[in-house]
Order: structure tokens, then C-alpha cells, then sequence
């Protein structure tokens, strides 16, 4: 379930399983695991969390065939079956699933604030330059998104989705605006994050790299399941090999 979600449903969003107790991921954050779509979403972690890619691209997407569904538990179990299907080089069928269940959602709803403008950058990563992806409704949505009251997490999702539509103007704006005020320990955590994926999108990998360092960690202790933030663990490591390509192309240059 996205972040979003959950705040709607409360803290832990795994409270009413049958048990009565939450269920965790591998980071111990607490997973979303009412009724069937519960179930199956739990297995989708363990088997992301125990790096079983195939098995559990496999059995979700049993689950998910000849089924329909809607809201964010529905938009999120599509977004782990996009995620898989990019893990496992499908990337055209993922991008149709993206275009078909999550994208709908992301325009109409705060069902996919997060996994909207995630699931796009994992797409970008993999795919590289020459991919052309729906980054403008998600931009439009996040810019919305801004102005509620949301947690650091969705949030720093905005930013991803300002930094993926390549909208530099917006980023810059709001770095300015929360750099010239008193800000708290969450306003810094995503300024660290806006300042990188500016640098990211700018080319400055090695400023990039420096700026990221530790996001994916600092999540982990304030919200996010290990596979939403596994995403940041990504883009460090995407502008760290980026940085190093330059510098190399810079030596044999001179």
C-alpha cells in the first residue's frame, strides 16, 4: 500500500490482520496485509525481500489475472507487479500495466503519490535516455501534492516527480523557498534530496552521489517499506557509476 495510504488507514496499516499483531517487512516497517490482497501483498515482499524475483513475478501475477480491483491496495499490488516486470527486463509490458492501472490513479487520486513517480525513475534507470515516459500528468499531480499537508515520504516522491519531468524551475523554487526559512529536521532530509536529484538531473553526478548518501537509510527509520526505498539506494549508486564514467572520460580525454 502507498505511503499515502497508509496514513489514511493509520500508523500501521497491518493492525487488523487475523492475528490481531502487524506483519513487517525485512526493515521492520509495517506492511499492509488485510484480507486477500493483504495476503498476497505480504508474499510479494518476502519474496522481493529474499530476492525471489521469478517466483514472486510468478505468483502475483497468478493472483492478479482474471481480477479486478481499485484503490490503493489494488494500485499498489500493480505498481510490485510493474516493479517485477521491470526486474526481469519486461519493460514494455510494465510500462502498459503503469499506463493502465497506476497512471489512471496517480491523475484522479492520492492513491499513487508515491508509486507513480517511483515506479517511472525505476523504468528510467533501467532503460536509459532513449526512453519516453508519461513524466507529465505525474508532474502536474505532484505540484498539487506540494500544497497538502503529506508526509516526508510522499514528499520526497514530489521532488522525484519534478526531477523526472525535468521541471528544474519548480525544483529550484522550492529549494529556495525552504532554505530561507527555518526548517525542521524533515524539511532538511528533503532538501539533501531535491538538492541531489537537481544535481542528478543536471549532470553533476558526483554532487548527485554526495547528496543521496544515507537517503534510503534515513526512510527506513521514518517510513517506507525496504522495496519503495530501495529506490534512493538506486539513484546513489546510478550517479556514482555516472560520476566515475565522467572522470574516466575525462582522463582520456587529456
Amino acid at each position: 500500500m502507498s505511503d499515502y495510504g497508509n496514513q489514511r488507514r493509520g500508523t500501521s496499516a497491518s493492525a487488523n490482520d487475523a492475528l490481531g499483531e502487524p506483519i513487517f517487512d525485512s526493515i521492520g516497517y509495517p506492511i499492509f496485509s488485510d484480507g486477500k490482497a493483504g495476503a498476497i501483498h505480504v508474499m510479494v515482499h518476502r519474496m522481493l525481500d529474499s530476492g525471489q524475483t521469478s517466483r514472486g513475478h510468478r505468483l502475483l501475477g497468478d493472483w492478479l489475472d482474471n481480477r479486478d480491483g481499485r484503490g490503493s491496495e489494488w494500485v499498489h499490488l500493480q505498481w510490485h507487479m510493474a516493479v517485477l516486470e521491470v526486474s526481469l527486463g519486461r519493460r514494455q509490458r510494465a510500462l502498459e500495466r503503469f499506463r493502465r492501472h497506476i497512471l489512471p490513479a496517480a491523475v484522479t487520486s492520492c492513491d499513487a503519490l508515491t508509486d507513480a513517480p517511483a515506479f517511472l525513475w525505476r523504468l528510467s534507470l533501467e532503460a536509459g535516455k532513449h526512453c519516453c515516459l508519461p513524466w507529465e500528468p505525474v508532474r502536474h499531480r505532484a505540484l498539487s501534492s506540494l500544497q497538502l499537508p503529506c508526509s516526508t515520504f510522499v514528499h520526497a516522491h514530489n521532488m522525484l516527480a519534478l526531477a523526472g519531468a525535468g521541471d528544474t524551475h519548480n525544483l529550484d523554487r522550492w529549494i529556495d523557498q525552504k532554505t530561507q526559512t527555518d526548517t525542521l529536521h524533515a524539511d532538511a532530509l528533503l532538501i539533501r534530496i531535491a538538492r541531489g536529484l537537481r544535481w542528478y538531473i543536471s549532470g553533476r553526478y558526483a554532487d548527485a552521489a554526495q547528496a543521496l548518501h544515507g537517503i534510503a537509510a534515513a526512510f527506513s527509520r521514518g517510513g517506507g517499506s525496504r522495496s519503495q526505498n530501495e529506490l534512493f539506494t538506486r539513484l546513489r549508486e546510478s550517479a556514482r557509476c555516472k560520476a566515475a564514467a565522467a572522470c574516466t572520460e575525462s582522463g582520456w580525454a587529456a
